[in-house]
């Protein structure tokens, strides 16, 4: 026997009334009229068409997959720059005939080429605080501090460019920049060498060896740390000037 079904678009077509899985003849699920039953895409398809049904088929898939919005994650990371003190209201200029100095470069260890902030915890043991960064690379933000803070001293002209004239130019080698916490004390610890060169002839006129005077630091505090580094740069400039020949 066989059953005719007649669909929406008038399209005639028949199959057998059962059908054959691995080699048996299975009975097709009908409906109280002696039609197969309709599935829920049948009834959507019947009332709405193609489109109803993909809508449905998503609608069906998706929402047993959605998941809880998460919570945005705050970024607790604090970043700190290392400046000059406050220049005062007047800053006597320099003789028109004063030296004229530049601050090349800087160089720092590589343990000192991270944002992140170091503590030193031994002799050969040092930590890197993730959470706590510096705002610009190290060597850029001391060569600035310094500039800064040459700018406010008198007896030389500090030049800014690469373009100017200079008698003198300024390499500075770090030895440390980093707050240190031994045995539950905290300290801070600024070194550096200073190399005075001859701009035509490449001539080291003066080296000099820096240490920052010690500064207690409580080992947590690094806005603190970072005030107490700022410091040291700065008797760094003052130190550099110092050592300028012909002031």
């Amino acid at each position: 026997m066989t059953t005719t079904f007649i669909f929406k678009n008038q399209v005639e077509c028949s199959r057998p009334a059962q059908s054959r899985e691995a080699g048996r003849t299975v009975p097709v699920s009908r409906g109280s009229a002696g039609t197969p039953r309709p599935t829920a895409l049948t009834r959507i398809a019947r009332w709405g068409g193609t489109g109803t049904v993909l809508l449905a088929a998503l609608l069906l898939s998706g929402c047993s997959s959605l998941l809880p919005i998460q919570p945005a994650q705050v970024d607790a990371t604090k970043y700190y720059t290392l400046s000059a003190p406050p220049a005062p209201a007047a800053v006597a200029a320099p003789a028109a005939n004063a030296p004229k100095l530049m601050i090349l470069r800087v160089e720092v260890p590589a343990y000192l080429q991270h944002r992140p902030f170091v503590t030193r915890l031994g002799p050969n043991e040092v930590k890197l605080i993730d959470d706590v960064r510096w705002a610009e690379p190290l060597d850029l933000g001391i060569a600035q501090a310094l500039r800064e803070r040459v700018a406010q001293l008198t007896g030389v002209y500090g030049m800014d460019s690469r373009e100017m004239v200079r008698d003198y130019e300024v390499v500075v080698h770090v030895l440390h920049c980093e707050g240190e916490a031994v045995d539950g004390r905290g300290t801070v610890r600024f070194a550096a060498e200073v190399d005075l060169i001859k701009p035509g002839a490449k001539e080291v006129v003066a080296h000099r060896a820096f240490t920052a005077a010690p500064a207690a630091w409580d080992g947590h505090d690094y806005a603190a740390l970072a005030q107490a580094l700022s410091g040291a740069v700065s008797e760094l400039a003052e130190a550099i000037v110092a050592a300028v020949p012909g002031k």
